[in-house]
């Protein structure tokens, strides 16, 4: 039970809460960071106008990251 509880309160508080707002500090150096992964974790504690929300800002972040991308050159 104690577990249980501790994984959703987990799940609420980093997922959902401190790991989004960091993910979104910078643009990523490339579109295939971890960070622009989906987090099922945290979508399955939202409701359906926080997964849009989720949703639209990681197009958004995913979008810059591989415009950056395109801008780097070959190594």
């Amino acid at each position: 039970m104690f577990i249980k509880i501790f994984n959703k309160l987990k799940i609420l508080i980093w997922n959902r809460g401190v790991k989004m707002l960091w993910d979104c500090l910078w643009i990523r150096k490339n579109e295939f960071h971890k960070s622009l992964s989906l987090d099922v974790e945290a979508l399955s504690q939202m409701d359906n106008g926080q997964r849009e929300a989720y949703m639209k800002n990681l197009a958004i972040r995913r979008q810059a990251a591989h415009e950056k991308d395109l801008l780097q050159p070959f190594e």
